[in-house]
């Protein structure tokens, strides 16, 4: 019998292998990946989808609990940040210190990925329904009775706050940093950030969806912590298939062991005065955004009321931000990191961050002048897109080049500098924030009736952003060459700060 043959032309089986190939050149022209890289990429792409899926599932989360949830208010946050979340962070930093030291990065990230897995369903069996028995307590002053009073929603706040932090700013882009050379970070780090996109696109309809499920807010948790742990299982799976394909390409000087320790890592960060100017754009991003962000929640929850609702706002915020992060890395990161200069791809987002706030806090702060009888959709509707704006912005712009300024720096340095600035600097701009902010619900009696002193302190910390970012460009721009050279010689290095060893 003869072999039955094929009813389509070859005409139409070719079709489809021109198809594919000129979509593969498209977009390696469009990403700059090469054909031997896909499979590299495609795994680290995957990697920052489900750490910013989770991200933005558990802020929106995070936020509901705080803030619109049974006892909850905006002005928790300050307290949140300067008891629980600074502490936190500290302990975080010298963990993770502790566990780079004994523990192989990989064996780091599958540790520290369980333990937040364990956690979340912890809360979502155990602390959550028990923390709706609890009587409702009203704090008030500086201290961390507020916090303890709000014990389970303030431990949950923290772990949301750190997830971040120890999965993507420490141990995927430490990971990244230390095997990848800087002409395939370039060519890399902007398409990654589609990831972050994608995740945030992902995590928007994740959010609606569950919180329209169900008869109770209580449900809606249990559907949201259920993908959060799911992509926790994703997450290890992809983070084990990275690393063998790492291995087959870093050299063996990229794969040594550091002697990372805490009290090393800051002596490292104050002796460079690289490091020391990359913290400062760090920390004064931090306390910029932070004073606006708190004010704009306290408005959300006048405007949406009960925490679905709340939470369900927070999802249509999270894929909008999403579509436009995508926008921005498919478009405008890769342009400006191509044919700019480090400092111009770094002044966007303050300069955005300063236009869309100044605009926001006038409103807010003429809402019974200019403004009466319809301020409150207004103010809502220029900080959802002043929200959105920045946060695209960060999620391309800001995070690359940050991520590109720790490249020129040795090894150990690089994590020596992230620990202290990705982890404790951060942290401690939020802490120094929300000092500012209970002073100004002190004084001005809540976010709202203050709003123009948090609004002039915001503006205030951003064109000292502005200031940071050209002090630094300096120090970056025509420098990574000259590092990589006295690195090379074990010489000592002025740009960064590096002192040769042996």
């Amino acid at each position: 019998m003869e072999p039955t043959k094929s009813l389509s032309p070859p005409l139409f089986s070719n079709s489809w292998t021109f198809v594919g190939q000129l979509v593969a050149r498209r977009l390696e022209r469009m990403l700059s990946i090469r054909v031997g890289e896909w499979a590299l990429f495609a795994t680290m792409f995957s990697l920052v989808c489900l750490v910013h899926l989770n991200f933005w599932i558990l802020r929106s989360l995070r936020s509901t609990v705080a803030v619109a949830d049974r006892g909850g208010a905006a002005e928790l946050i300050p307290f949140f940040e300067l008891w629980a979340a600074l502490p936190a962070s500290i302990v975080l930093t010298w963990g993770m210190s502790r566990l780079m030291r004994r523990f192989p990065m990989d064996r780091v990230f599958y540790i520290v990925t369980t333990v937040f897995m364990l956690f979340f369903i912890l809360y979502a069996i155990v602390l959550y329904p028990y923390s709706q028995t609890m009587p409702v307590v009203s704090s008030s002053g500086w201290g961390p009775d507020i916090v303890a009073d709000n014990w389970v929603a303030a431990v949950f706040y923290v772990m949301s706050e750190m997830w971040k932090v120890a999965l993507l700013s420490l141990l995927f882009w430490g990971y990244a940093n230390r095997h990848m050379p800087m002409e395939q970070a370039k060519r890399f780090y902007a398409p990654l950030l589609l990831g972050g996109s994608a995740g945030a696109l992902l995590a928007g309809p994740i959010t609606m969806y569950c919180t329209a499920q169900g008869t109770c807010w209580q449900v809606s948790i249990y559907w949201l912590l259920a993908v959060v742990v799911a992509a926790c299982l994703g997450l290890m799976l992809l983070f084990f298939i990275w690393t063998r394909l790492m291995e087959k390409v870093a050299t063996p000087q990229s794969v040594v062991q550091s002697s990372t320790s805490l009290g090393v890592s800051l002596a490292t960060v104050f002796a460079s005065p690289y490091l020391r100017w990359l913290g400062a754009i760090v920390v004064l991003d931090y306390l910029a955004y932070t004073l606006a962000e708190v004010v704009f929640l306290g408005v959300l929850k006048e405007y949406c009321g009960d925490p679905r609702s709340y939470c369900h706002y927070m999802g249509q915020l999270t894929f909008w931000s999403g579509l436009l992060t995508a926008i921005s890395a498919l478009w405008v990161a890769p342009m400006l990191l191509e044919r700019c200069r480090w400092g111009t791809a770094a002044m966007v987002l303050p300069l955005i961050f300063m236009a869309t706030t100044l605009l926001f806090f006038t409103v807010v702060c003429c809402r019974d002048s200019l403004f009466a009888g319809f301020w409150l959709p207004l103010a809502v509707a220029i900080g959802s897109v002043k929200h959105c704006v920045c946060r695209a912005a960060k999620f391309t712009l800001f995070d690359t080049t940050r991520e590109l300024a720790y490249i020129p720096l040795p090894k150990e340095t690089q994590m020596r500098g992230k620990l202290v600035i990705d982890g404790m600097g951060a942290r401690s701009a939020r802490a120094l924030s929300s000092v500012a902010n209970i002073g100004l619900i002190t004084v001005g009696g809540g976010f709202i009736s203050g709003a123009g002193y948090a609004g002039g302190a915001a503006i205030a910390f951003g064109l000292l952003w502005i200031v940071a970012v050209r002090a630094f460009d300096g120090l970056f721009e025509g420098r990574d060459d000259t590092c990589a050279t006295h690195h090379a010689k074990r010489s000592d290095c002025a740009p960064c700060g590096d002192v040769a060893r042996g």
